[in-house]
């Protein structure tokens, strides 16, 4: 029994290392494009509203799968869907490293994005499933940290490799290391414990379809969704396009600067998921409270960086990274527990992927958005055009501001319940 109970721990530890392996690699699929676009541009010969396109293709893919991951994930299981979507993603990584024109590295980016689209719906799945619930906000924090660690890995590291051996090179390795995962989880993951998988294993897509619709009539579900459009995808604008180009060009600074700028980001992306969790459950033990926190810094980052786009110094480019990198990913798992305290765990799947959908809507409606603004500035010979690329930021981070304000409130203190008065709507009508 003891042997039984000492493997059964040994397989969720290498449950959870496989899938923040897979999510680390995402991220670095997510961002790296911004590190290579000045030789993407300069080897492919592409324009400003070509980069555009070639960015955000991979996030429409992306956000668009992900509204289907959650549920296709809980209908037929998040091992055959994830091995099925990062074998499609390898095989755009390669398309777009082999590619010589527009049309083909946008068709190896769509292919990419739609490969990746699965990973956060099925890991919050089978976090559900395998693991106990009062550790969920842990475990999403901790995720959230491996796609931070990708995050990084796409700064200053992939910036130094794409210089010794190129952009190509790095996105056929890139294509490999996904190949190699593919095998990895067909091979460890399972669907759900042995003691549930005879008599879980079949849920009919009818049910869930109409759990997800009865989900979708309630107020709170499309302020959380709003929430995600406006905040956490402003990450894409800054670290996931524009940075290397803007500071290049603004500032003259070097690669390995902005590289080491953009890296402050991740390194936001990083620590601000377990230091946004703790101040939500230990110090304002609010989840709405931190996610407002989270917005407000947004909206002080976005406005210096459009408002100060000509004179910012190095070190309030730091600091305007840092901060970006903290709102965008540091109150994600807060939002996530928000969602599945409020819907309850039989949702979480279909949650988590409508809700991660929004932010790459959100980060590539913004791409296309400040890159239109960008054109527009520089056409009508105005003196600061990134300006106007960057203002959308803060507008979009009060409106973010908004909906959290707007939630209710679903943190429990369970040291001081009886001092608490905290109305937790959980039952979807």
């Amino acid at each position: 029994m003891g042997f039984s109970v000492s493997l059964h721990l040994s397989y969720k530890k290498w449950l959870f290392f496989v899938l923040s392996s897979a999510y680390l690699v995402v991220f670095i699929q997510n961002v790296a494009i911004t590190v290579v676009t000045p030789d993407v541009m300069q080897d492919l010969g592409l324009s400003s509203g070509d980069m555009c396109l070639l960015g955000s293709v991979y996030l429409y893919a992306y956000a668009l799968t992900q509204v289907f991951s959650g549920i296709l994930s809980t209908r037929f299981g998040p091992r055959r869907l994830l091995s099925c979507q990062f074998l499609v993603a390898a095989l755009g990584g390669f398309l777009f490293a082999t590619a010589h024109s527009l049309p083909m590295a946008v068709a190896g980016r769509l292919l990419n994005g739609l490969g990746m689209a699965g990973v956060m719906s099925s890991s919050f799945t089978l976090f559900s499933r395998w693991f106990a619930p009062e550790t969920f906000s842990r475990l999403c924090t901790l995720f959230f940290i491996a796609g931070g660690m990708g995050g990084l890995l796409a700064t200053t590291p992939l910036s130094l490799t794409n210089h010794w051996v190129g952009w190509r090179l790095v996105f056929l390795a890139l294509s490999v290391l996904t190949c190699s995962l593919t095998v990895i989880i067909y091979t460890v993951v399972r669907d759900w414990p042995p003691h549930l998988a005879a008599t879980c294993s079949g849920i009919r897509l009818a049910d869930m379809l109409r759990d997800v619709a009865a989900m979708a009539r309630q107020s709170d579900f499309w302020k959380m969704v709003v929430w995600y459009l406006t905040l956490p995808s402003q990450y894409f604008v800054f670290h996931g396009l524009w940075g290397a180009v803007y500071m290049g060009g603004t500032f003259g600074l070097s690669p390995s600067l902005i590289g080491n700028i953009l890296a402050m980001g991740a390194v936001g992306f990083i620590a601000g998921t377990p230091l946004l969790t703790w101040i939500s459950e230990k110090r304002l033990k609010s989840r709405r409270k931190a996610m407002i926190l989270a917005s407000l810094l947004a909206c002080v980052s976005g406005a210096a960086l459009s408002l100060g786009s000509a004179g910012l110094s190095v070190p309030l480019l730091f600091v305007v990274s840092l901060g970006l990198g903290i709102a965008a990913n540091g109150p994600c798992p807060v939002g996530y527990a928000t969602g599945r305290e409020r819907f309850g765990n039989r949702m979480v799947g279909s949650l988590s992927g409508i809700l991660a959908s929004s932010v790459f809507v959100g980060g590539a409606l913004l791409q296309l958005i400040s890159g239109a603004l960008l054109s527009f500035a520089q056409q009508a010979g105005l003196s600061q055009p990134w300006t106007w690329a960057f203002a959308p930021l803060a507008l979009l981070a009060a409106v973010s501001a908004l909906a959290a304000w707007l939630l209710p409130e679903t943190f429990v203190d369970k040291n001081n319940k009886n001092n608490m008065l905290i109305e937790i709507r959980t039952k979807v009508s």
